[in-house]
């Protein structure tokens, strides 16, 4: 501030500046400071005043009430504990603070640093939240937990129990025990915190008593289960088998031949097969004994290459006191398949009479390998043969004057049966009808012809050679001798002739057609004569125009009268 005006005026402040001090934030009450300010001269003062007010802070910090602690038991399952986690967390987000200077909610530790406990966990898992409401001045805060408790572990189930019947037990005696296995399975008791529940496997009323004179097992395995664990124990029915179980012979391995056997064989295996069931014997259990149904000797051996399969069985039955037993055993002959099939004959190959050897050659070992390829099958073992056989077969050559035709038979032969099929391989005649366009009509310039015109009869004449085409035969190619490209076209006033033949040539697979055509610039004459010029003319320097013209005129005259000769 300044003072003008007046006498030399001084300003001066009440307090002094230098003697202020500044307000800080939040005091408990308003702090306000005043100064006047006067300006004095000789004569006269001026004066103002000035406050700088700072107010108290309000000092009504609020912050919602946490959460009630959540306490979970230990048989909580982890879907309870999820929607319990998830509502305490949700109320914790949902707190708010209220008056005092824009306050802020922070958490210790925060949210999400926050992992959610477990179902069946070993101890108990408490997880504490502090929430603090900050303000420029104060603070407010309470403290929240979630505790999961401890899995109590507790899972208990009784002894199951065991019964064991000797194999020699009634029926009566059997059914009469097993019941009472039965209810002592139902007796089993169990305890646990976590609300157990009981399962049998298999469910009890699927269980049958067993059979006399059976050996059966029969297990329950005993379950109780909670949330976080299980126990069980297994209850095991026995009755034994009976002391001295009669027992047969194994029935002889069950003969079974295919439909491609011939007789000799098939009456080997079946005296085999007879005998092998002549001498089966039953021992153990009550005297049992061995019957045939039906008898031995009222069976007929198989034949071979029959249209059906053949088949005969016997049954062998041991019977006691306990019961039966039987096998059975069967002697087989297949019937013959019938199915004997010849792969296919390759498709003939029939080859134009423009192919080379090495086509010839591919064609032909492509025709030998789909031959040697050929298989036969079904049937009994087939074999397969070629009429003439391949390896006396010999391959045509190209270019003959006739068709060849080769022709193969392949059969096919098992023990009843045979198929056959052919296939051929012809290479046609060379067609023999190679033709070449007529050579063109030599070219003869004299050596007085110009560039220009040699240029327009050299191009004439490449032109009609380069149209020159070959036709018939085999694809006939034409060439040239020397290469076209590599001619030169000769130049006016040569000094001996020039003369340019090119041989034309039709080549195709077995055959050559060929003419030649020439292009001649005769050399230039090189016999031009001229007369021989006038004799100089020399006037000295005092002749007359009169004498010069008529010098003059006479000079010309035997210039314009010179002539060249050849």
């Amino acid at each position: 501030m300044k003072a003008t005006g007046g006498c030399s005026p001084v300003v001066s402040y009440d307090p002094p500046m230098d003697q202020l001090s500044q307000p800080s934030q939040c005091g408990n009450g308003d702090i306000v400071i005043t100064v006047k300010v006067t300006a004095t001269d000789l004569c006269d003062e001026k004066e103002c005043s000035s406050s700088f007010t700072l107010k108290a802070y309000p000092g009504d910090l609020v912050l919602d009430d946490c959460p009630v602690p959540v306490e979970l038991d230990g048989c909580t399952a982890d879907a309870a504990v999820t929607t319990a986690w998830d509502a305490w967390i949700a109320s914790l987000e949902a707190m708010e603070a209220t008056g005092g200077c824009s306050p802020v909610v922070n958490y210790d530790p925060p949210l999400d640093q926050l992992v959610q406990p477990s179902q069946c966990g070993n101890e108990d898992i408490v997880i504490t939240v502090k929430v603090t409401a900050t303000d420029l001045c104060d603070e407010k805060e309470c403290t929240t937990s979630f505790t999961l408790k401890a899995y109590p572990d507790d899972l208990s189930l009784s002894a199951c129990p065991e019964k064991t019947l000797v194999g020699c037990s009634t029926q009566g005696e059997i059914n009469t025990a097993f019941a009472a296995w039965i209810a002592d399975i139902q007796a089993i008791t169990i305890g646990g915190s976590c609300s157990p529940t009981l399962k049998y496997e298999p469910a009890l009323n699927t269980l049958v008593a067993p059979t006399q004179c059976q050996g059966t097992d029969k297990v329950v395995k005993v379950m109780i289960m909670d949330l976080c664990e299980s126990v069980s124990c297994e209850a095991k029915f026995i009755l034994e088998a009976p002391p001295s179980a009669p027992t047969l012979d194994a029935c002889p391995i069950d003969p079974n031949l295919d439909g491609c056997t011939a007789d000799a064989a098939i009456a080997t295996a079946w005296d085999t097969w007879i005998t092998a069931l002549e001498d089966m014997s039953a021992a153990g259990g009550c005297s049992p004994a061995v019957s045939y149904d039906p008898p031995l000797d009222q069976l007929v051996q198989p034949a071979e290459c029959g249209e059906g399969q053949q088949q005969v069985s016997v049954k062998v039955t041991l019977t006691d006191l306990c019961g039966s037993t039987s096998c059975t055993a069967t002697f087989t002959v297949g019937a013959y398949p019938g199915d004997l099939a010849l792969d296919d004959c390759p498709v003939p190959v029939e080859l134009d009479g423009c192919t080379a050897d090495a086509a010839v050659t591919t064609a032909w070992d492509s025709w030998i390998a789909s031959l040697e390829a050929m298989k036969a099958t079904g049937g009994c073992s087939p074999a397969v043969s070629y009429d003439p056989p391949l390896d006396q077969l010999v391959q045509p050559s190209q270019c003959g004057n006739g068709d060849i035709v080769i022709t193969v038979k392949v059969k096919a032969t098992d023990l009843c049966d045979e198929k056959e099929c052919s296939s051929s391989f012809t290479l046609k005649a060379y067609p023999g009808d190679l033709a070449l366009d007529a050579c063109p009509v030599p070219v003869e310039l004299d050596g007085c012809t110009a560039d220009a015109a040699i240029t327009t009869a050299w191009d004439a004449w490449i032109a009609s050679l380069e149209a020159m085409k070959a036709t018939g035969g085999c694809s006939p190619v034409v060439s040239y001798d020397p290469p076209l490209d590599q001619l030169s076209q000769p130049s006016q006033c040569g000094n001996g002739d020039i003369v340019i033949t090119v041989k034309v040539t039709a080549t195709d697979l077995c055959d050559e057609k060929e003419c030649s055509s020439s292009f001649t610039l005769k050399a230039y004459p090189g016999d031009l004569v001229l007369d021989d010029c006038p004799e100089p003319v020399e006037l000295d320097g005092c002749t007359a125009d009169a004498a010069v013209t008529t010098a003059w005129d006479s000079w010309i005259a035997s210039l314009a009268a010179m002539k060249s000769s050849l």
